[in-house]
C-alpha cells in the first residue's frame, strides 16, 4: 500500500482516483484492490444505509469498540478506541 496518508486519503480509495493523490508513489496492485474494496463500501452504504460490500462489519457499539479497519489486512480490531476512551473518560469523569 500506499508508503503515508494524509489527511483526506482516504477519499483517493472511495472514488478510485489514486492516480490523482497527493503522494507520488506507484499505484500497486494491493493499492488497486483495497480502492476496489473501500469504494464498494463506500457506494453500498450510500445505496442501503449498511456497508454490505462483502465482509462483517457490525454496528458500531462503544462498549464492544470494535472497528472494521482497513489496512494491509482488512479486518475486525477489537478496542479500537480504547486508550483514548480511557484517557478521556479520567480526564473529564475521574474513572
Amino acid at each position: 500500500l500506499l508508503p503515508k496518508a494524509v489527511h483526506g486519503m482516504e477519499l483517493f480509495f472511495v472514488f478510485e482516483s489514486l492516480a490523482k493523490s497527493p503522494i507520488k508513489a506507484p499505484i500497486s496492485d494491493a493499492d488497486r484492490a483495497m480502492a476496489d474494496k473501500v469504494h464498494a463500501c463506500w457506494v453500498a452504504f450510500a445505496r442501503t444505509s449498511r456497508p454490505d460490500c462483502g465482509l462483517t462489519w457490525p454496528t458500531y457499539d462503544r462498549t464492544s469498540d470494535t472497528a472494521l479497519v482497513f489496512d494491509r489486512q482488512i479486518g475486525l480490531t477489537p478496542a479500537f478506541r480504547a486508550t483514548q476512551y480511557r484517557a478521556i473518560d479520567g480526564l473529564y469523569f475521574g474513572k
